[in-house]
């Protein structure tokens, strides 16, 4: 080397403009770690001639090694104006944008390179142009790590599984794929990764770290102990293993040896918000609450918005009474996250602690409106005690205390849900009826309007929605012109699909209370169900106005948009939606559509994909799917879901009525004509006779 040197030092003392010499001598400068001198070489070499790709190459491959990945990119952009069809140079491209935290363009680039790395007709097939299989395996992987920093699990996930498909080993791959399903909740699936990862690199203490914090998660917490020491025998100074290790022995009850950790883990990292955080909640296990308090000060001292912090102060000023500041933490987290459901149940709690029941009340009202089926609201286990004492209360008297049980106490109490209470009236149909001339005498002296919808609520949780409107309409004799009354009966008919009395009661609400979000919602979605869509554009969009990121309005817009072949202002809601919540399978269904009305078939079929891989019989995405590969002419693909969907609810009209035109199509009259009869004994009113539309169907494309 020291010769290649000398002969083209003097080569360019002789010709200081040759541009080989120039090349060769960066290069040598850049093998010795001289990379300012290599620069400067290339920088000549490009004054010469400035679209010199091999100089543009270097420079760039020589800025990225000095991290300097601004300068990198625009020379791969003017690269990119020279040999636009090299696949190589996207991927170096995409490099640079994941290191700068451009993660769309990063993937835009990985895509294109994925696609000139590939036969045209197979998304997947491993036939690189370029550097065969190791090509194909930097790409995938390269591509899954974005779409993780993306948060798009599931399709990080396809390209990881098809990465260990080429090379099974390849220790990347395993230890991405195992973050994704950690992160997707796929602990078994993970842990298999870790333990696949740990066979090929058995003294790396980061596989080891992951792998506790999975065993952690499944309540392993000896087994989680053991990795955590090894690792820590092989990294003994990372805060983290010794956060998670402090944690495992918190869960074990061995205190002494938890603080240690903590000590010695903020010892490492003084500010470290996530130890500092952890070290308070484990501090409130052992009811060490002045320190666990400290511990979450000083973490909102850094990161005033961290709602980890906020809601275990919260805990803390609950055990020690201080409710009103309690309060205050839980209000500031549902600023931020004004949709999380367990701040809101927490928030019940603390209102009913303060008998604040009219809030306590609206916030039951919103968590059963983000979850309409839920099962989260849950009744204190008192209601239990109640049942097996029930010959010594009445029967009014049981509804009443359920009603002003705590919600969610699930630190002090077992639990059980109204759906599970309703059970067990349903189970002692003998003991209700002798508590009728009780029940008629209470309800003739009960005239608190509130107590009248608290009843009236714990009867629609039970799907007993005319006894709710009942109970609400004596409320409103009581207090006819009361704001909330008016939104609760409201919202009560909307959920019975009385859609009109919906709106007269929501839109009286809207004009003598404040047009808060959760009548707006309900009201939109009214307007909605009765086509009138401009009027729950209006209502959404005021809604927006007041909570822009608000998940369920914005999917409710997209859908109304989707209506109004708005498609692009849909999918921009529903894009947002799958944002904050990215395993909304509506939002996905409802995008999926979208997508496919504007011609994107390939990101339609991804996201019903995705669909699939959260809720593996969901019908919805079966019929899109059939639906998109019946207008593509893959009537095979249709009927495949078609019978998968017919598998789940064997009485689905579309379905059946889907099925009769492929059937029919293919001349198979026997089988069309079994459907036929089944979905005419279903519906005997249906209008499955016209059937030129859904024949017509198949002449498309």
């Amino acid at each position: 080397m020291a010769l290649m040197y000398y002969d083209l030092n003097k080569a360019l003392e002789i010709e200081p403009y040759n541009t080989l010499a120039l090349r060769h001598r960066s290069l040598t400068y850049r093998d010795l770690g001289r990379y300012d001198e290599s620069l400067s070489d290339l920088n000549i070499a490009l004054e010469i001639n400035p679209r010199d790709a091999f100089a543009l190459e270097y420079r760039s491959d020589t800025y990225e090694l000095l991290c300097k990945y601004e300068e990198a990119l625009v020379d791969l952009n003017i690269l990119l104006q020279i040999k636009t069809n090299d696949s190589h140079l996207f991927f170096n491209r995409g490099e640079i944008f994941k290191k700068l935290c451009r993660y769309e363009e990063s993937l835009a680039d990985f895509n294109r390179a994925w696609e000139m790395s590939i036969k045209p007709d197979d998304s997947y097939a491993i036939t690189s142009k370029y550097r065969g299989l190791q090509y194909d395996l930097s790409i995938l992987c390269h591509r899954g790590e974005v779409y993780r920093l993306l948060k798009r699990y599931h399709e990080s996930l396809k390209d990881f599984n098809k990465a260990l498909e080429i090379v099974p080993d390849d220790l990347f791959s395993l230890y991405n794929r195992g973050v994704i399903y950690d992160l997707l909740s796929k602990f078994d699936k993970s842990l298999f990764d870790f333990n696949k990862a740990l066979k090929i690199a058995p003294n790396n203490p980061t596989l080891f770290f992951c792998r506790g914090n999975i065993l952690q998660k499944l309540g392993k917490y000896e087994e989680s102990l053991v990795d955590y020491n090894i690792g820590l025998k092989i990294d003994p100074k990372n805060a983290m293993a010794l956060c998670s290790r402090g944690i495992a022995y918190g869960m074990l009850d061995q205190m002494d040896e938890s603080l240690l950790d903590f000590k010695n883990a903020l010892e490492i990292e003084p500010d470290n918000i996530i130890i500092l955080n952890n070290r308070g909640t484990i501090c409130q296990h052992f009811n060490r609450h002045e320190e666990a308090l400290v511990d979450f000060n000083r973490v909102l001292e850094i990161d005033p918005n961290l709602t980890n912090a906020l809601y275990g102060r919260s805990v803390v000023f609950n055990s020690l009474g201080r409710y009103e500041e309690s309060l205050a933490d839980l209000n500031k987290v549902l600023e931020i996250e004004p949709n999380n459901m367990s701040m809101l149940r927490e928030r019940v709690n603390i209102y009913q602690q303060l008998g604040r029941h009219e809030e306590s009340q609206a916030d039951l009202n919103r968590i059963s409106e983000i979850d309409p089926n839920n099962k989260t609201r849950i009744i204190n286990a008192n209601v239990c005690l109640l049942v097996h004492n029930i010959s010594k209360i009445t029967f009014p008297e049981f509804i009443m205390k359920s009603n002003q049980s705590n919600v969610d106490d699930t630190s002090k109490h077992s639990t059980m849900d109204t759906m599970e209470l309703a059970k067990i009236l349903e189970i002692i149909p003998d003991i209700t009826k002798s508590f009728g001339h009780q029940t008629n005498k209470l309800d003739v002296e009960l005239h608190d309007a509130i107590e009248l919808c608290k009843r009236a609520t714990i009867y629609s949780e039970m799907g007993r929605y005319e006894e709710a409107i009942d109970y609400l309409n004596r409320a409103l004799e009581i207090k006819p012109d009361d704001a909330w009354i008016l939104e609760i009966r409201g919202t009560t008919y909307r959920m019975m699909n009385q859609y009109e009395k919906a709106l007269e009661d929501l839109t009286r609400s809207l004009e003598i209370g404040p047009r808060n979000v959760t009548k707006l919602h309900s009201r939109g979605n009214a307007y909605f169900f009765i086509h009138r869509y401009e009027d729950a554009l209006a209502d959404l969009n005021q809604a927006l106005e007041i909570e822009p990121d608000h998940p369920l309005i914005l999917e409710v817009r997209g859908l109304v948009y989707l209506t109004l072949k708005q498609y692009n202002e849909a999918l921009k809601d529903l894009n947002k939606t799958l944002e904050i919540t990215p395993f909304n399978t509506n939002a996905l269904n409802c995008r999926a559509r979208v997508y496919h009305k504007i011609g994107r078939n390939n990101e339609a079929f991804a996201d019903l994909d995705n669909v699939l891989e959260i809720e593996h019989n969901n019908i919805g995405a079966l019929l899109l799917r059939a639906e998109f590969y019946i207008l593509l002419s893959r009537f095979e693909n249709a009927l495949t879901n078609l019978n998968k969907s017919l598998e789940i609810d064997s009485n689905n009209i579309v379905a059946l009525r889907m099925r009769i035109v492929i059937y029919l199509y293919w001349n198979r009259n026997e089988e069309a004509l079994a459907d036929f009869n089944k979905v005419l004994e279903i519906d005997p009113n249906n209008e499955i006779r016209d059937l030129s539309n859904d024949i017509g169907m198949l002449s498309i494309g």
